[in-house]
């Protein structure tokens, strides 16, 4: 379950981030989302997290890429650490998307003329982040062996390049950093991790009489996980093979396969693989697996293929929160409202598995899209605040961050709202241009729960304030807490 806890707990910064971003439009307008001044969140490099609102041009202090000064200084910090000519061509040919290249190249070209090009105003920050996101096998395993001295409490630079090349280190050493770059979505560090132990068995101390086979194949479980995770398919299939030429347990390697297709949106392929084990019985119980092949259909939104996977399987199947939530998203997906409301009443009968809040706003945000706030506000009082319901809070707001590994994803019968659901509910109305029901329930919920508004809460009602020319609300109910900065449209 690791794998979706991971990404769990990210959901508030994505939540403020789409907030941020969200612009009020009605059914019968088409929603155009703002032209971005940054680069393409599909690049998913870790300054983009950093500068959400800035150019892709600010680099620390520079104020001006076009400046002739500012150039020199990039100019020579980069001079400093790698001759560009010589290895232009290496990372060229590690780049896959052709923008990037293009941008590369442009980029090269503007440093070596120390000159500014057609476009320039992204050619060196591509340029800089680009060779800090692609590193060259010698850098990576230097990583790694920095890490590994720093467990065993030594200093990388104090180690001389001789005895560097023949010091050993401790399997759970190796181990536990697998796993962590495995979390991290550092797939390409835990494949370095894995050839490091092919490639120097006589370098690894391991921990008890097993071959170095043995300890290869874990490793190598873990790479084939890291891969099944992003979807990378062709790859864990490739490392699969090495594994069964080790005699490594063919069950666990297709258990991280199936797993793999569901990541990759090929379900049917997942289903097939699934359904060929000779433990398919025991598999069914495996909550992680089975909700990667649901979650697969859902977010393609084959209803009828998920809904048939699920039936066939729900008495095998142990049902978690996430089950649910990834069903109740295919069925709302396609339009089963219906179907999905069944489903949660269901469950709430049982009283066995637990709900998410996520659930609840994907119910609540498709409420609004056809303009029923009466069903979404029952659904509230009565589905989610019923007494006792075993719940799940799995968006924390930023106050809850430092229980994350105590509470997060802990299924809780004594569970209380906090901003992140009432934000739901007030934008829910916002989309439905219901603006009296927003500020009702800013003023009656948050009351009821003791809750402190958000600038998510505040940028919600002074859009829609805005929007509907009703300005007069907002400083009623918002102004003596939160100043408006926008001037009303005359």
């Amino acid at each position: 379950m690791q794998s979706h806890k991971f990404i769990h707990s990210f959901r508030s910064i994505q939540y403020r981030n789409i907030i941020r971003d969200r612009r009020y439009f009605t059914t019968s307008e088409k929603y155009i989302p703002e032209e971005k001044e940054y680069a393409d969140e599909n690049d998913n490099f870790d300054w983009l997290i950093k500068r959400t609102n800035k150019k892709v041009n600010t680099l620390n202090n520079i104020e001006s890429i076009s400046k002739p000064s500012s150039i020199e200084n990039i100019n020579n910090i980069i001079q400093d650490k790698i001759d560009i000519t010589k290895r232009f061509t290496e990372y060229f040919n590690e780049i896959k998307e052709e923008e990037l290249k293009h941008q590369f190249t442009k980029a090269k070209e503007e440093i070596e003329n120390n000159n500014p090009i057609d476009g320039a105003n992204l050619s060196i920050t591509t340029l800089i982040r680009v060779c800090g996101k692609i590193s060259n096998k010698e850098q990576r395993v230097k990583e790694i062996i920095k890490k590994l001295l720093e467990v065993s409490g030594q200093k990388f630079s104090n180690i001389g390049g001789s005895i560097i090349d023949s010091i050993q280190f401790q399997f759970k050493h190796l181990w536990d950093l697998a796993k962590d770059y495995q979390l991290r979505g550092k797939e390409e560090m835990v494949n370095e991790i894995y050839q490091f132990m092919k490639d120097n068995p006589d370098r690894v101390l391991l921990e008890h009489a097993n071959t170095h086979y043995d300890y290869i194949g874990r490793i190598g479980l873990v790479l084939i996980e890291s891969y099944a995770n992003q979807g990378e398919l062709d790859n864990a299939l490739k490392i699969s093979k090495e594994l069964k030429e080790y005699n490594i347990n063919s069950q666990s390697i297709d258990r991280l396969l199936i797993k793999g297709y569901a990541n990759s949106n090929r379900s049917d392929q997942a289903v097939s693989l699934l359904l060929k084990q000779s433990n398919v019985k025991s598999l069914k119980t495996d909550s992680d697996l089975m909700n990667s092949i649901i979650y697969s259909f859902s977010r393609q939104g084959n209803f009828l293929e998920m809904d048939k996977f699920f039936t066939e399987n729900e008495m095998d199947m142990k049902m978690d929160h996430y089950t649910v939530e990834y069903l109740i998203q295919g069925y709302l997906k396609s339009n089963q409202y219906e179907k999905a409301i069944s489903l949660l009443n269901r469950i709430d009968k049982q009283d066995m598995v637990a709900t998410s809040t996520l659930t609840y706003n994907y119910l609540f945000k498709y409420l609004a899209s056809i303009n029923n706030l009466e069903e979404m506000m029952k659904l509230f009082e009565n589905s989610l605040l019923r007494k006792n319901k075993l719940m799940v809070e799995s968006i924390p707001t930023e106050n809850d961050y430092s229980l994350i590994t105590e509470a997060h994803d802990k299924p809780t019968r004594s569970y209380k709202p906090n901003i992140n659901t009432i934000n739901w509910l007030i934008n829910a109305s916002c989309q439905a241009n219901d603006i009296e029901r927003a500020y009702s329930i800013y003023s009656r919920q948050l009351e009821r729960f003791n809750l402190t508004p958000s600038i998510e809460t505040y940028s919600e009602l002074e859009a829609i304030s805005f929007k509907l020319k009703r300005e007069d609300l907002y400083k009623q109910y918002c102004s003596n807490h939160f100043h408006l900065i926008k001037k009303s449209d005359h």
